[in-house]
């Protein structure tokens, strides 16, 4: 799994852009949640102001690994919402640890706060570039006792099934059944 600031790390010659290439090159199929796409083209063509004839260029450039995109699921993105509460991940770098967990693959990554979240399975380069975004100022409601998903009726099998789902679906698009 290749998360962004890896990505990126590599499209701008960071320190271990040679690293992020062999650790792609030594892989059949790098995946990547579909949001990665947008976080690319977003940091190049906003925060770096690069044309769009060369962001076309470094997409393409990422694609030559044979990257496979995940599209988004239901069980998929309630697993994100688990991991976004669960570890205080935005719901982006959710994704990636949560496609991560369910493919049992390595997370390539340069974001400090999202390796230590993956744990064994990251993948930790060298980056200066920094995709998180500021928290925004909002208040957060004040949970009672009995707030929060983990207290719904029924919440920790229905989070396992999704689960389940989700991870019988990654096997299927693995396998080209899907």
């Amino acid at each position: 799994m290749l998360d962004a600031s890896a990505a990126l790390a590599y499209i701008l010659g960071d320190p271990d852009a040679q690293r992020v290439k062999r650790e792609l090159d030594a892989r059949d199929v790098v995946m990547v949640p579909w949001i990665l796409w947008t976080e690319i083209i977003n940091a190049l063509s906003r925060r770096r102001r690069w044309p769009g004839s060369q962001v076309l260029a470094a997409v393409y450039d990422l694609e030559r690994f044979g990257i496979r995109t995940e599209p988004p699921s239901r069980q998929t993105m309630l697993a994100v919402i688990d991991a976004v509460d669960t570890h205080g991940l935005s719901a982006y770098d959710a994704e990636y640890v949560v496609l991560a967990e369910l493919a049992d693959a390595d997370l390539l990554t340069g974001d400090a706060f999202l390796a230590g979240v993956a744990g064994a399975r990251a993948i930790r380069i060298r980056t200066h570039h920094r995709l998180a975004e500021q928290a925004v100022g909002y208040p957060r409601p004040v949970p009672s006792a009995d707030a929060g998903w983990q207290h719904w009726p029924g919440a920790v099998e229905y989070m396992a099934e999704l689960r389940r789902e989700a991870a019988s679906e990654l096997e299927a698009l693995r396998s080209g059944r899907a």
